[in-house]
């Protein structure tokens, strides 16, 4: 299935360009591309997809990623340059057909058919982009599953802007230096970024407030500035952070009040 011409209104930035060039350079079957965030790492991972296809190295991509819609959101930025995939098949499906160029899928549901996936990958060269792979943990049930789905990939994108998980467990197909810190084939890093004005200054606003709450059957209520054991500052934190709380509807129209202050400069 040929590919469209790329776009000539969507140019790669110089940082994606120099992450392509060290990729086609790279002699392993693994390249860690750590970028901040929002620096365009979807764009980049898709033109690695689009000229893998477009040379016959893959003869499909399968991206996993943590949620429904973010799998989503893969297939509609991959339409764009011509890249069909077909988003959160069921694993009792199989295969997607032969006229898509892949799927995308989550982490989850690869975990629960991970034999079907490495098939499916063994029988047409594939290329895996992991988004955001420290939600596999090397020894946790995904990290094992998806080494077991695509250990036999053609090739293995893993795509971060944090490249390491809180439990400091290794992420599959990462290396790691003696001092246990990840190790990226390409570094884009956020002072990159703003010098590039491919992202703008983050803005840190404080906000304090009275939570309450319910835990072990007993009404607590404390402010941002109390200390408290762990436990309780969780469910304090998941208190402030409900959708249909009053707390999270002032921060965020705060957060839309400053966001279109800064447009308008």
């Amino acid at each position: 299935m040929p590919l469209p011409p790329w776009p000539t209104d969507r140019p790669l930035r110089a940082w994606q360009l120099d992450a392509a060039g060290r990729l086609a350079q790279h002699e392993g079957r693994s390249f860690l591309a750590s970028a901040t965030p929002a620096a365009g790492k979807t764009t980049f991972g898709l033109r690695v997809a689009y000229d893998m296809l477009s040379s016959g190295r893959v003869q499909r991509v399968a991206v996993a990623a943590p949620t429904t819609h973010i799998c989503r959101q893969w297939a509609v930025d991959a339409a764009r340059y011509g890249i069909d995939l077909e988003p959160n098949r069921p694993n009792a499906d199989g295969a997607e057909p032969p006229d898509r160029h892949g799927v995308a899928l989550t982490y989850q549901t690869i975990a629960s058919g991970p034999r079907m996936h490495a098939l499916v990958a063994q029988q047409r060269p594939t290329l895996l982009i992991a988004d955001e792979p420290h939600h596999m943990g090397d020894q946790a049930s995904w990290g094992v599953a998806a080494r077991t789905a695509f250990d036999g990939a053609a090739f293995r994108l893993l795509l971060s802007g944090t490249p390491f998980r809180s439990d400091n467990s290794a992420i599959p197909w990462v290396d790691y230096d003696a001092e246990g810190m990840s190790c990226a084939d390409h570094v884009y890093g956020y002072p990159e970024s703003l010098l590039d004005s491919v992202c703008r200054p983050i803005t840190f606003l404080p906000y304090d407030g009275e939570m309450e709450w319910r835990s072990d059957g007993r009404l607590r209520s404390a402010a941002f500035e109390a200390v408290l054991p762990r436990a309780e500052d969780a469910r304090r934190l998941r208190t402030a952070l409900e959708a249909d709380g009053d707390w999270m509807g002032e921060v965020l129209a705060d957060a839309d009040e400053k966001l279109t202050e800064v447009r308008e400069v």
